[in-house]
């Protein structure tokens, strides 16, 4: 699947870059890849975890105005993160935008290694990084995006 995480405190969102693809009669870990799973339009960054095609209409949504919820099939498995004006907003599989009142958040199958990773102290990067190490849906590089106000 996936690990990312966001920090509003530095204005950082950092991802893995595993892309696992699935075909009928075929493994799920036959066919690897890699992907972007994080990107940013201007002020905001948005991450998207899951099945494709549901992570690319996240990820589409959040290029746009974003004034209404998102809406999946009951079957997908999809969560997405946003940070915009250091505020974190988590969306899952209803669609409907929550914000966090947390300084930092992960998402995907690494985000439990992720989360105790940055409750231990470790940087954002260093989260990825570990929870690459443990998770095995998630794999480096790591992907970074960095607000800065140029952007």
């Amino acid at each position: 699947m996936t690990t990312i995480v966001v920090d509003r405190r530095v204005r950082v969102m950092v991802a893995d870059s595993k892309l696992t693809i699935s075909f009928p009669g075929l493994k799920r870990e036959d066919i690897q890849a890699r992907t972007t799973k994080i990107r940013q339009y201007g002020a905001v960054m948005v991450g998207a975890s899951g099945e494709s095609p549901w992570t690319e209409q996240i990820l589409k949504w959040a290029r746009t105005k974003r004034t209404k919820a998102l809406k999946f099939p009951r079957e997908a498995k999809v969560e997405g993160l946003i940070l915009f004006e250091q505020r974190i907003w988590h969306i899952d599989e209803c669609g409907e935008p929550i914000e966090l009142d947390q300084d930092f958040f992960a998402i995907g199958s690494g985000a439990h290694s992720a989360m105790g990773a940055m409750l231990a102290g470790a940087s954002p990067i260093e989260a990825v990084e570990i929870a690459c190490k443990v998770d095995p849906h998630s794999e480096l590089p790591v992907q970074v995006l960095k607000y800065t106000d140029g952007q």
